[in-house]
């Protein structure tokens, strides 16, 4: 599952208008229940049935449930327009199980695929479906395959000129260019928890939305950086704190994301100040991995972090680990370049990452950081590069030169 530590999420402020236009120009929170746009560019939704609200992904926030039933929400059909250029559309959601497809957004006026963008959910294969189609054969055809051990998930869906991509829980998914015009048709409603494939009268047709939506957003820019996208995350019901490594007779924090589940529970519950608390204190004296559940009732989400502990007599201050190789290709293994034991090092002052011809590409003073293998937001080829670091450790400076390779 994917962290960030929380010196990350301390600094990770974005601004949501750069003075160039780009902008946040719909924003649904669904707090206090209020089905309306907070920014005030779109008019007013029609609720057709009962949606009512539960508690949602943040502290104190509010999101919207849909029961399956006839639980639909027809937008200002201007919305389109967000689709028209680059765009980002961001929201969390919560899906139950059911016996048939259903969607969760939709843009079209019949069940074809003629000038329309559909969000599905398929739980036979717990996958995300995303189409954005100009016809049955051309246009952007997504999947997306959903954790089970989760409860919330983000979903981010971004356009760059002719290039779509689909982020679920912060994880890239895909990315695809589509070079024919895609429009959105005139007549077509914009709806959440519903489509025209809906038909009762039709056997194996979709059903009504079941589940739960909460942070609906709409930009008129696509998120490219790690950081804008992570700047969208609330991380519910997820351990914030990295896996860690202590010395002996150290407590640690364990801090995790708002969650609304009324109860919590770690395993194993030793040396935790509170093993009913989505927030604890642990001071392991053996290196330990502890579990927790978010049990909501209808759903659980899992986690869990291991604390590793040493003693400080173990520490060999010139044993710095770096990889020799990592493979930045965004498939969630061995993508970034950093330092495994960081907790050796008292201070950082120089960590420089060069290319052959002696290119700065990357540089930090903090150990915890680690390089994704871009320079200026642009991929670098295969090949060898060198690092070069200098530290503290147990009162001594030590530096050291090593090389290391981007692989494809």
């Amino acid at each position: 599952m994917y962290r960030i530590t929380l010196l990350l999420i301390s600094i990770l402020t974005f601004c949501m208008s750069d003075g160039y236009g780009q902008e946040l120009i719909a924003d649904f929170s669904f707090d206090g229940c209020i089905i309306t746009d907070a920014k005030g560019n779109y008019n007013d939704n029609e609720v057709r049935n009962n949606i009512d609200c539960v508690c949602g992904v943040g502290d104190n926030t509010d999101a919207l449930i849909f029961d399956g039933s006839a639980d639909t929400i027809f937008m200002d059909s201007d919305l389109k327009d967000v689709f028209t250029s680059d765009f980002s559309m961001s929201f969390y959601f919560w899906v139950e199980d059911a016996t048939e497809e259903y969607p969760i957004f939709s843009i079209r006026n019949t069940c074809s695929k003629d000038s329309s963008f559909i969000i599905r959910y398929l739980p036979f294969s717990g996958d995300l479906e995303v189409e954005f189609t100009a016809n049955a054969l051309d246009g952007v055809f997504m999947r997306a395959d959903i954790n089970p051990d989760i409860c919330w998930h983000h979903f981010l869906f971004t356009r760059s000129q002719n290039t779509f991509s689909l982020y679920i829980d912060g994880r890239f998914v895909e990315t695809f260019e589509e070079l024919t015009p895609l429009a959105l048709g005139v007549d077509n409603p914009v709806t959440i928890g519903y489509s025209p494939c809906i038909d009762a009268s039709i056997p194996n047709s979709d059903l009504f939305f079941r589940g739960r939506l909460d942070n609906l957003q709409f930009y008129n820019f696509a998120f490219e950086s790690e950081e804008e996208r992570l700047s969208l995350l609330a991380f519910p019901d997820e351990i914030i704190t990295s896996d860690t490594t202590i010395f002996e007779g150290d407590i640690i924090d364990i801090v995790s994301g708002p969650t609304c589940a009324p109860d919590v529970r770690w395993t194993p519950t030793t040396d935790l100040s509170e093993p009913n608390q989505s927030n604890t204190m642990a001071s392991p004296i053996i290196t330990t991995t502890y579990d927790v559940i978010y049990d909501h009732g209808t759903c659980m989400s899992q986690d869990n972090i291991t604390i590793s502990v040493i003693s400080e007599d173990d520490i060999d201050c010139n044993e710095i680990l770096l990889p020799t190789a990592f493979t930045p290709n965004n498939d969630g293994l061995n993508d970034e370049f950093g330092i495994s034991n960081a907790f050796v090092i008292e201070n950082l002052t120089r960590l420089e990452i060069y290319d052959r011809w002696g290119l700065l590409l990357y540089e930090s003073l903090n150990k915890n950081r680690t390089w994704d293998g871009t320079y200026k937001q642009t991929p670098m080829p295969p090949g060898v590069y060198v690092y070069k670091i200098e530290y503290s450790c147990q009162g001594d400076v030590f530096r050291k030169t090593g090389s290391f390779n981007i692989l494809k």
